[in-house]
């Protein structure tokens, strides 16, 4: 975790989508697990950098706070960072960062920070 403090990431932004969990054409939700237990992840092309809930982070762990943007210009405080979380999804295991935000509409959310270290990517939406 970052030290304690009041801090300003610059572009740090949430869509709506990821905040109310509904779903969009720029969505995709998955299921995976981190230190055993079931998370609803959604990948979020809306959504500057990772975000994870308060609730699946340990509240033992040291926060700062941070400033972050909805999509509709609201202003929202993060709770801090919390690095290197591991998540098993399908096959896969994924190690990165997340900034700490009350979500509500699902536990964690992949944005573009993550998806920017994939290699080319192809969605086809229509099937």
């Amino acid at each position: 975790m970052e030290p304690q403090g009041q801090n300003e990431v610059k572009g740090l932004e949430i869509s709506l989508h990821a905040m109310d969990g509904s779903t969009s054409p720029k969505t995709i939700r998955l299921l995976g697990q981190v230190n055993r237990k079931q998370v609803s992840i959604l990948l979020n092309t809306n959504s500057t950098h990772n975000f994870i809930d308060n609730k699946v982070v340990h509240a033992d762990n040291p926060r700062a706070s941070l400033q972050c943007n909805s999509s509709n210009g609201d202003k929202l405080h993060s709770e801090g960072l919390c690095r290197s979380v591991r998540i098993k999804c399908q096959d896969a295991e994924i190690v990165i960062d997340f900034h700490i935000l009350p979500i509500g509409g699902c536990q964690m959310v992949l944005g573009v920070d993550w998806l920017q270290t994939l290699d080319e990517l192809t969605l086809n939406f229509k099937n």
